[in-house]
Formats: structure tokens, C-alpha cells, sequence
């Protein structure tokens, strides 16, 4: 074989493993015919109701679209692709397309996410009792309410970085979803009362609210509600503590906040702010049989730092669009009191207990055991949720993390 031999040899077995490489990861590393030009391709946003034209970025070459949103409208002769995306496409789409470069063919992949038009200035609080204010009126023991909610100024954690940022000039309005007691899961399946109705006259789950609304920042408090941990007898036996079953529950939560954030990433513009949780605990906690005091308190400060590192996890894909405050430790030195009231109410036993819509049954393990007096700043009715001085202590994290 002389060297012309070699050399064309050697050129042939090039192109074919560009070829290869173009084709099984859609790398456009082979060079394009003569005249053709490939440009890189940034994702892609679509606005509901408006008009949304896409051409690819080649010129020189022959493209046809191969996978295209069913309601657009796609001209393979022209480059070009036309879509009025619906509030039912509000979501991430993607768009794919095939370049023939003669000797070769590529495909190439463009993510489009539609979204709603913007709410300018719009807070929306979601999520559980902690973002909707839970305790901080008495009727949410009595059932008057049942999503639990204190959205008035100086209110829940969430109204009150509202309240500030509208003195700063940087929202203008607030709207309520939150929900006590509800699970990560209810954030996507069960409707609610507290969005904008300029944005739909009928009620829709929390991240649905979300998605139409498209406002500019989300507050989120989320997760503790998965554990079921407000009764947290029955992760304990014989005073030990089954560490792996609270491990279990705290990663299906994560899949929730793994799904939710997912999808507020995708369906909307929105600044996520979502927080961690709490401990309410006090150090000299009446504990479970087996459990008491410093035992039961280091039980959920293992507890509280496996959800902190969980919620962490799942915002981590997304550094510009979701930001983690966390709050793990913003109540230590101002853990929960000795319980107001019979303490029966919080046990869960005794006949009143039974009868009365209470949502704070089992939560006395987190009170006080004895009438020290101390600077609390979680509520003395259930030994978990925050006092008003709690809900600041979150809006100043929060408003700080903001500001950095």
C-alpha cells in the first residue's frame, strides 16, 4: 500500500468516526458541507396565548423537523415552526429536528418551556402550616378555618417578606395557597381556595396556582408534613428510635420536592425561595417513654438535619431559579414551652381530645417538662408551629438570603 493509499485510508476511517460520534450523541463534530453554517442552540421560551416562531439555527444545509408540540405547526421547506401554546401547554416541550449534511445526517434537541404571562410583582405563598401561619389565630384549633391561614400583614413568615419587600418596592402584591397540613404530594393533587382569579375563576392545586399565575417569587415551607413526625410515637420502640423508617419517609418527601421544583422550574419564570424546617424542641422535652429530655431532643435535631440535607438535594440542579433557606436552626434558645392547657389535648387522650377537631394530637413530646422560664418563640398551644416572634425569625432569614 504506498502512502496515497494510507493517507485516504486514514481519511475515511476520520470521517467515519466523527460520523459515529455524530450520530449516536448527536454531536455536530463533523464538519458541515461546503456553504452550510451550525450555530448552537439556547433553550427556548413560549408564553401562553402569544405567538411563538422557531427557526433553527442552520443555514446551508437541509433540515426537517421530527418531533414537534402536537398543536404546532412545523414547515420543513422554510425552516420553520409556528405555536400558540395554551395554558394545557404549560409545562417543558421539546422540539427535535434533523440536519442532512450530505454524507451524514444529526439530530438535534431544543428544550422549550411554556409559561404563563408574568404577574409582575406577585409573592404567592405555598406549602404547609408553617408558610400558611398555623397557630397564629386561635380558630385554627377549632377547625374555622381549614387550610389554617393568617395572610394578614404581620402575619405568617410568608406575608411578612411580603410586607417588606412591598416597602422596598420590589412586590406589589401577595396571594395565599398554603395549606396546614398539607404533604408534598397535595401541593399537585388537591384544589384550594387563594389564587388570583384574574387567573382562573375556578380553585387549582397549589403548584397549579403557580403555574398560571407565574409570579415572580414563590415562598415554600414543605415536607415535615411527609414524615408524620407531629406524632412521633411511632417511630419509636421501647424508647429506641427507628432511624431507618424516618430515613424511608424523608426520601419520598425529597421525590416531592424533587417533582415540585422540577416543575415550577420548567412551567414557570418564578424565583423559588423554599425554606427547611424548624426545631421546635425544647432541650428538657417530655420525650417518649424510653426517650426523655436531651435523648428525644437529639432525636430530632437528627431528624430535622436529614430533611435540611434532603431539601438541599433536591434544589441543587437548579442554583439560578431556586434558593434554600435554611431555618434548621433559627429557633435554638427559643425552643417550645410547657404547653398551654391540658396537656391531654396534645397527648391525644382523654375524651376532649377525642371529640374536638384539634390538629395537635401528639405533639406533646416536644414540650417542655416543667414551667422554666424561657424566651420561646414557638407556639405554647402546640409546642410546634412558630409565635409570631418564630414567623419573624423565618422572614429574617429569608429576607436576608434575598438580599445577598
Amino acid at each position: 500500500m504506498d502512502r496515497t493509499d494510507g493517507a485516504a485510508m486514514k481519511l475515511g476511517s476520520t470521517r467515519l468516526l466523527l460520523t459515529v460520534l455524530m450520530l449516536v450523541g448527536g454531536l455536530l463534530v463533523a464538519p458541515p458541507p461546503a456553504g452550510a453554517s451550525i450555530f448552537g442552540e439556547d433553550d427556548q421560551i413560549a408564553t401562553v396565548g402569544e405567538l411563538f416562531v422557531f427557526r433553527p439555527s442552520v443555514t446551508g444545509a437541509e433540515i426537517s423537523f421530527v418531533s414537534i408540540p402536537d398543536t404546532a405547526l412545523a414547515y420543513d421547506d422554510s425552516k420553520i415552526l409556528f405555536w400558540r401554546p395554551t395554558a394545557n401547554d404549560i409545562g417543558r416541550h421539546e422540539v427535535v429536528y434533523e440536519i442532512d449534511l450530505g454524507y451524514a445526517t444529526a439530530r438535534r434537541a431544543v428544550q422549550i418551556d411554556v409559561h404563563s404571562p408574568r404577574s409582575v410583582g406577585l409573592v404567592l405563598a405555598m406549602g404547609d402550616s408553617i408558610a400558611s401561619g398555623q397557630g397564629l389565630e386561635r380558630g385554627d384549633y377549632f377547625g374555622f378555618d381549614s387550610c389554617n391561614r393568617d395572610s394578614s400583614p404581620g402575619g405568617a413568615w410568608t406575608r411578612r417578606v411580603f410586607d417588606q419587600l412591598l416597602l422596598d418596592g420590589d412586590a406589589t402584591s401577595f396571594r395565599m395557597v398554603a395549606c396546614g397540613g398539607a404533604r408534598t404530594f397535595n401541593l399537585w393533587q388537591d384544589p384550594v381556595s387563594g389564587g388570583p382569579r384574574d387567573r382562573s375563576a375556578e380553585d387549582l392545586s397549589q403548584l397549579d396556582w403557580a403555574l398560571v399565575s407565574n409570579p415572580d417569587l414563590v415562598l415554600v415551607t414543605v415536607g415535615a408534613n411527609d414524615l408524620n413526625f407531629d406524632d412521633p410515637s411511632e417511630f419509636f420502640t421501647g424508647g429506641q428510635f427507628d432511624r431507618e423508617l424516618a430515613a424511608e419517609r424523608i426520601a419520598r418527601m425529597q421525590d416531592g420536592i424533587d417533582r415540585l421544583l422540577k416543575e415550577m422550574v420548567e412551567g414557570s419564570a418564578a424565583q423559588v425561595v423554599i425554606t427547611t424546617v424548624h426545631n421546635p424542641t425544647s432541650e428538657i422535652a417530655h420525650g417518649l417513654a424510653g426517650c426523655r429530655g436531651r435523648c428525644f431532643y437529639d432525636v430530632t435535631v437528627d431528624v430535622v438535619e436529614m430533611v435540611r440535607t434532603a431539601i438541599l438535594e433536591a434544589a441543587a440542579p437548579y442554583p439560578d431559579r431556586v434558593l434554600v433557606v435554611d431555618v434548621s436552626s433559627v429557633l435554638d434558645g427559643h425552643a417550645a414551652p410547657n404547653g398551654r392547657g391540658p396537656d391531654s389535648l396534645r397527648a391525644g387522650s382523654g375524651w376532649l381530645s377525642r371529640l374536638l377537631p384539634i390538629p395537635t394530637r401528639g405533639v406533646q413530646p416536644y414540650c417542655q417538662k416543667g414551667h422554666a422560664v424561657l424566651d420561646t418563640w414557638v407556639n405554647a398551644a402546640d409546642c410546634v408551629h412558630p409565635n409570631g416572634q418564630g414567623h419573624q425569625a423565618y422572614a429574617n432569614a429569608v429576607l436576608s438570603a434575598l438580599a445577598d
